[in-house]
């Protein structure tokens, strides 16, 4: 009888420690894989990261090229505005941007290689240019006699063209404008054109060819000789006909 006890003991003893070892194995195992799930977890956030992290980096290329794109094209069309400026008379094409922008009208009195004198159509004063960086645009050359436009840039104080650089000479060639009359005075008329600019003239040199004088709302046409510069300056246009518009 003892000897069956102490064989039961010995039984339930190894029992309890195989049951120790296989809870401790369990637990071993479970801990194994939450370790192996973290790592793996960590991982796939790494690659998350790293992915994100390029995207970010490909937007920023993008965006930063999209910039360079933009100022590019801000660039060119300042490039454009800024040579907007005249066109030759003679329908040469050419833009000249100008600043202080003038122009003075009238006869060759004097040519040579490198200076010009002209007697003004409008006031009747004698300017002598020097010509060295001008282009001209001349069906029949500089000759004396002949009606040519001087524009010019800088300040011209009287008759004194020290300050000024002469940028083209061309054929004094009267062109023509047309517009609504929207305003008119004794001596200034002011019309707007197809295009919505609304240009003001002096018409104290001009005659007038309209058959009933009209005024506000009547369409006109200006003769001018001269300049309107960047579209809407026309200090440097002398209007010397109005006409009716047909």
């Amino acid at each position: 009888m003892r000897k069956y006890l102490l064989a039961a003991a010995l039984c339930g003893a190894l029992a309890l420690t195989a049951c120790g070892q296989k809870s401790s194995s369990a637990e071993t195992t479970a801990v194994d894989t939450t370790a192996a799930a973290v790592e793996e977890t960590a991982a796939e956030e790494t690659t998350a990261a790293e992915e994100t992290t390029e995207v970010v980096a490909e937007t920023s290329a993008e965006e930063a090229e999209a910039e360079d794109e933009t100022d590019a094209e801000a660039d060119e069309t300042g490039a454009e505005e800024a040579a907007e400026g005249i066109v030759g008379a003679d329908g040469a094409g050419i833009r000249i941007s100008i600043e202080n922008p003038g122009v003075v009208t009238g006869e060759v009195t004097d040519a040579g290689m490198s200076t010009v004198t002209v007697v003004s159509e409008v006031d009747g004063q004698e300017y002598h240019f020097s010509k060295e960086d001008a282009e001209l645009h001349l069906e029949d050359g500089l000759e004396i006699g002949g009606s040519v436009e001087v524009v010019y840039s800088g300040v011209l104080e009287g008759t004194d063209t020290t300050g000024v650089q002469v940028l083209l000479i061309q054929d004094n060639l009267r062109k023509t404008i047309t517009g609504t009359v929207i305003n008119e005075g004794m001596s200034a008329i002011q019309i707007e054109t197809e295009d919505g600019r609304q240009l003001a003239f002096s018409k104290e040199l001009a005659e007038s060819d309209r058959a009933d004088g009209a005024g506000e709302g009547g369409k006109v046409t200006l003769e001018y000789t001269g300049e309107i510069f960047d579209g809407e300056n026309t200090e440097y246009a002398f209007v010397w006909k109005i006409s009716d518009a047909e």
